[in-house]
């Protein structure tokens, strides 16, 4: 296996002009990129991204729609994950086309073999409570693939899970796992992404109409896993456990804070490897200045 490459895993859906730059800070020759772009999203020109790539290898696919909390996110997840391991990594990094690297490619590549053997998977808490397990898998959320698209179905999912909540409905009664909560957001070795990739099947059942089970679907695994001590970061709740900058406590309850220019400092004196989330309609400057003072490519 090579003792170098790394795999970054990206979800997209949005400002082709800021995944664009992000391809550019991750372009590094130990580096492969795997980006899957929103079925819906048609607003970007394929050149111009493998054009951000020069010096590592890029793969495009396009197959679901994205939905805000849906389980396509973690079939994406996956896809990515099975095509990434056909070439062994030592680490494979998921973010979104809304993050940003932190440090040069050269830096990250250095902290991982400093810490080689680690997962990097976000805890929320030491157990998941009954009523969050109860509100994200126990009914059927029939609608949640489409509610973001079709914002009809959304009282319709609401009067679905009453009725199934008066009707006694319990699809986790009889399962004996033991389930987790997290950012999606991770860096896992070749070791633990390849059990991801053959035991996914035995957990993907539990999370056919699920609500925002993408939170909960790979810290599950990892959970149930022979893994589960390697955990870099063995606290919760904490940027830490991924490298991961994201400010929840100013952000809207479903969706982190977006940084500003007003944050660069605080960002950039973090520590950490990677910050989600920015949006260049709301302020692109903040972009270009870090992607300024990684000073794009690493060759």
């Amino acid at each position: 296996m090579s003792q170098t490459r790394h795999a970054y895993l990206v979800l997209a859906h949005t400002n082709p002009g800021q995944l664009a730059t992000l391809l550019t800070l991750l372009d590094d020759k130990n580096n492969d990129i795997y980006l899957h772009l929103d079925r819906d999203f048609r607003a970007y020109d394929p050149s111009v991204l493998q054009a951000a790539v020069q010096l590592g290898t890029l793969h495009i696919s396009s197959t679901r729609h994205l939905g805000w909390g849906s389980e396509t996110l973690i079939d994406s997840v996956l896809d990515l994950l099975a095509s990434a391991v056909r070439t062994p990594h030592v680490y494979y990094h998921l973010i979104s086309g809304m993050d940003l690297p932190l440090k040069t490619q050269a830096d990250i590549h250095a902290f991982f073999e400093a810490n080689a053997g680690a997962e990097f998977v976000d805890f929320r808490e030491p157990a998941i409570s009954q009523p969050l397990l109860a509100d994200r898998l126990q009914t059927y959320h029939l609608f949640q693939n489409a509610r973001d698209k079709y914002p009809v179905l959304k009282p319709i999912d609401k009067a679905s899970q009453k009725l199934q909540q008066m009707l006694g409905i319990n699809r986790l009664k009889k399962v004996d796992v033991s389930f987790q909560k997290g950012a999606l957001w991770f860096s896992f070795t070749h070791a633990f992404a390849q059990y991801c990739v053959d035991h996914a099947a035995q957990f993907r059942p539990y999370f056919r109409f699920s609500k925002c089970g993408d939170e909960l679907f790979f810290q599950t695994l990892l959970q149930n896993s022979p893994f589960l001590g390697n955990r870099f970061f063995n606290g919760y709740n904490d940027n830490q456990a991924t490298m991961r900058y994201i400010d929840w406590d100013r952000g809207n309850g479903s969706s982190p804070y977006v940084f500003t220019s007003a944050d660069f400092e605080r960002i950039m004196q973090s520590g950490m490897l990677f910050a989600r989330k920015f949006d260049e309609t709301v302020d692109a400057q903040i972009i270009s200045r870090i992607a300024a003072g990684l000073g794009g490519s690493q060759a």
